[in-house]
């Protein structure tokens, strides 16, 4: 999907919290400085091309895709270019159900990069990459895009060596999951500060059914 990035930058010092499936509005302070930096880009070089990609999580297992054209065997996340009319949420949920057949719910952007690749008539362009976490309700099945990938893998991160990334997505993937480890971590510490209704009562009025 995407080629080697020249410049890449992450838009916080802080990673964005995954989203669930039922909560996943991206905070709108991240949104617009997203979308004001991908404005930015376009303003100044007006062939800008503009590309999605889908951090989407079973679990903790990342859904990654084997290349067929270029750096063919390698793997990347689900994502292309966002067509004229699209927002970028529509454009992730389009691509996603292309390449995976997937529905899923768009989350936050955790990952900018901007690259140079090859255009129409071998002509170099600059395109903007916006990478969002995303949310699925089910994990299977998978329907590829046979032109495009050849083979899917939900892929934990301990097991992450297994896969070749193409090169661009090493960043990319690295962020994905330190998001999805921190928004574990955040969860935990809410169940802590939240105990239940049972635990603030006195043990005899459980007992008693008071």
């Amino acid at each position: 999907m995407f080629q080697e990035p020249i410049v890449a930058r992450e838009i916080n010092d802080e990673p964005i919290a995954a989203p669930d499936a039922e909560d996943c509005e991206p905070p709108d302070l991240v949104k617009a400085e997203v979308v004001s930096g991908v404005r930015r880009s376009v303003h100044l070089n007006l062939r800008a091309g503009v590309c999605v990609g889908a951090a989407i999580f079973w679990r903790d297992a990342l859904l990654l895709l084997r290349r067929i054209p270029s750096y063919r065997g390698r793997w990347e996340l689900p994502g292309g270019s966002v067509e004229e009319g699209e927002t970028l949420e529509e454009a992730v949920r389009r691509e996603v159900s292309e390449e995976t057949g997937l529905s899923v719910t768009v989350g936050a952007p955790f990952h900018a990069s901007m690259f140079r690749a090859e255009g129409p008539a071998g002509a170099h362009v600059t395109v903007v990459a916006i990478e969002f976490v995303c949310a699925t309700r089910r994990h299977g099945p998978i329907r590829l895009s046979p032109s495009e990938h050849d083979e899917y893998a939900w892929v934990p991160r301990k097991r992450l060596r297994r896969y070749p990334l193409v090169p661009a997505f090493t960043t990319v993937v690295a962020e994905a999951y330190r998001t999805r480890r921190n928004e574990n971590a955040r969860r935990r510490g809410l169940r802590r500060s939240s105990p239940g209704v049972l635990a603030t009562r006195n043990p005899k009025q459980v007992h008693d059914g008071a």
